[in-house]
């Protein structure tokens, strides 16, 4: 019992080392990723990425009522938006993902979830726009816009994705739906 007691008491101080921390640009959130020591991730500003942000440890990352922007003007040939890791816990949530690309040719993932990884998006948006022609298909989670293939969820193996309040909303000018019924906006 004593030894149990010293293993808890350790754990308890080093989860008490954990940092939150605030960021408000994407060098401050890159770093805050980074580090191992920060536990909590809350923004104070609306922050734009410019290339694939990969999340490779356990982390709670709060929006905070801001947005995570995708880069409007990066070409895609199968890009991601976010790439959560192996063996992986991450919590995102209260804000909104923007995705402001006009015209998504070359394929776009939105989310790639590692192996044995979790993902929760909690009280939060993903909004699409895209000025092209849009085509579902039955699993609600992938659309065609001019040939190539998007993706919102992309699960590795053993991986999940949890969505507790969530909006995903993809707007288009026209939509059609492979299926009989037509569903492009929908609440989780």
């Amino acid at each position: 019992d004593e030894l149990e007691e010293i293993v808890k008491d350790i754990l308890a101080e080093q989860d008490a080392a954990k940092e939150k921390v605030e960021v408000s640009n994407l060098t401050d959130l890159n770093t805050a990723i980074s580090d191992p020591t920060v536990s909590e991730i809350t923004f104070v500003e609306n922050i734009t990425l410019d290339v694939e942000t990969v999340v490779d440890r356990d982390v709670v990352i709060d929006l905070n009522g801001y947005s995570l922007k995708a880069p409007k003007d990066l070409e895609y040939p199968a890009s991601i938006m976010m790439t959560i890791g192996d063996d992986t816990e991450v919590t995102i949530k209260n804000g909104v993902f923007v995705d402001p690309t006009t015209n998504l040719n070359g394929g776009m993932d939105f989310f790639r979830v590692g192996e044995n990884s979790v993902l929760t998006l909690e009280n939060t948006s993903v909004a699409i726009s895209v000025t092209a022609e849009v085509v579902f298909n039955d699993t609600l989670d992938r659309w065609q816009t001019n040939s190539a293939t998007h993706r919102i969820f992309v699960l590795e193996s053993n991986a999940s994705v949890s969505l507790k309040d969530t909006d995903i909303t993809v707007v288009a000018p026209k939509t059609v739906n492979f299926s009989s019924y037509a569903r492009y906006n929908f609440n989780i």
